[in-house]
């Protein structure tokens, strides 16, 4: 008889929702207004493993590591490329940390400018709980690295061309996170192809959904591949940077019909459409009629 081994699993504070919501409903409906911290375990017990894979499971499967583990790949695709272009690799690391830690500040900022009227009445739960715009953070980590370039001296526009298949490359595995958590979730389907979630804090569990997570992970690796294509070649500066904003936000634009959670609207389109029209539109302006002239300036 094989053994069974048990693991505690514990959501960190930002994520822990339904610990949120149990002590909201301890307060409301028991009265019990001193109660200040509740915790929520979840327990897994595992049969059939062996040690070492029991112990892999618990990194890479129970702990839900997948952005750090994009971050990581960001940055040593980012390192090698720099290398193979003879720039400086070694900026490539305090660039891509100090770029995720402000894009992450800013796609928080953006998802409260989009629920604004609920945010006034509950601060503190919008700014220690989850949510985040992504758009914010591809801006926010845009205008990182240019400040992190200037203060190195290099050419911004060079950096951002390099990165841009990493950070494709990092979305592709927060997707996978987004799956593993059951966020950003999609449609009911009937289709074989949809996915159900069994005990999600964030998806309707039960019920087949359009695996939304799935076509964004896959989209994000099809552009990162698109890109990493289309860099083998000489090409002008800011080239790579416009065509990955413009695949990103057609490809989300797309998958945002299909998502099911609620993510904010203005007028008959999501937030992130509305965004990803202005965006769509600013990189084909600026590949068609700006480029040019940067390029021809630095000539």
């Amino acid at each position: 008889m094989s053994t069974v081994k048990r693991i505690y699993v514990e959501k960190k504070a930002p994520y822990a929702v339904k610990a949120r919501e149990l002590k909201e409903d301890i307060g409301d409906y028991l009265g019990l207004t001193s109660v200040t911290n509740v915790r929520e375990l979840i327990r897994y017990d595992v049969e059939g493993l062996d040690d070492a894979t029991f112990e892999k499971a618990c990194r890479m499967i129970f702990s839900e590591p997948m952005i750090g583990i994009g971050v990581a790949a960001a940055m040593l695709i980012g390192d090698k490329r720099a290398v193979k272009r003879g720039l400086n690799g070694d900026i490539i690391y305090g660039m891509t940390i100090a770029a995720v830690v402000f894009g992450f500040l800013a796609a928080k900022v953006l998802f409260i400018i989009t629920k604004l009227p609920e945010f006034i009445k509950d601060p503190v739960r919008f700014i220690t709980g989850s949510g985040f715009v992504v758009f914010g953070g591809l801006f926010g980590g845009i205008l990182t690295v240019h400040v992190y370039c200037k203060l190195c001296k290099v050419d911004t526009l060079t950096y951002i061309d390099l990165m841009a298949p990493s950070v494709a490359i990092a979305q592709g595995f927060g997707r996978i996170g987004c799956l593993l958590a059951g966020c950003c979730y999609g449609r009911e389907t009937d289709s074989i192809f949809g996915i159900v979630f069994r005990n999600s804090d964030y998806a309707p569990n039960n019920v087949r959904l359009v695996p939304t997570q799935i076509i964004m992970s896959v989209g994000d690796f099809v552009i990162a591949g698109i890109l990493l294509y289309l860099a083998r070649k000489p090409r002008r500066k800011g080239d790579i940077s416009c065509i990955w904003l413009i695949l990103y936000s057609v490809g989300r634009f797309a998958v945002e019909f299909l998502r099911n959670d609620y993510r904010g609207s203005v007028g008959i389109l999501s937030t992130s459409q509305f965004i990803g029209l202005i965006t769509v539109v600013i990189a084909l302006l600026t590949y068609i009629f700006l480029l040019p002239i940067i390029n021809k300036k630095q000539d």
